[in-house]
């Protein structure tokens, strides 16, 4: 918790999302609680994220991928690591996102793969933020890769445990 409250505190002071209440308070027990329910909601919603894609990546390493399956999926999770070696970060998130909902969509599940799109939404901010981060985008890059493999391999424990790492790690996406 007190790695989000710091996320929280940056987001909110540095940021400035749109959408949400710029906040201003009077004294430092009102900015306490803003930060609190800020941090509540982004744990919220990895716990949603780590519900919707633990539940895809389990289902496909179940019932294995097909060749197809398997290709497409390579072929994005190299998108993401081709867009940080060129430095493409529009690109990384654009590849990162689609990674991401493509699992959840090759579940055939349409409620599965509807929430994860929701989820996933892309950031028009979050380009700006993510440069910032360079190092954190090569490591979850690398992730896709292992991730993919680990499918192909059927290693239903080991991707869901580098899935929870993966999603936790870089997850809320503002810090």
């Amino acid at each position: 918790m007190p790695r989000v409250r710091f996320c929280v505190r940056f987001f909110l002071f540095f940021e400035r999302p749109s959408g949400l209440p710029s906040p201003r308070p009077d004294s430092s027990s009102e900015w306490d609680d803003t930060v609190a329910a800020y941090a509540t909601s982004l744990l919220n919603l990895t716990d949603l994220l780590l519900l919707v894609e633990l539940t895809a990546v389990r289902r496909l390493a179940d019932r294995g991928l097909s060749d197809q399956e398997l290709a497409a999926i390579t072929g994005q999770a190299d998108a993401t690591v081709r867009s940080v070696r060129t430095a493409d970060f529009p690109g990384y998130l654009r590849a990162d996102t689609t990674f991401h909902i493509h699992l959840a969509e090759l579940t055939n599940d349409p409620a599965l793969a509807g929430v994860a799109r929701i989820l996933l939404v892309p950031n028009p901010d979050r380009s700006a933020r993510v440069e910032r981060h360079r190092h954190h985008m090569a490591v979850a890059a690398r992730e896709h890769r292992e991730l993919v493999g680990m499918l192909a391999d059927v290693r239903v424990s080991a991707v869901s445990d580098l899935l929870r790492r993966h999603i936790v790690r870089s997850w809320p996406p503002a810090c």
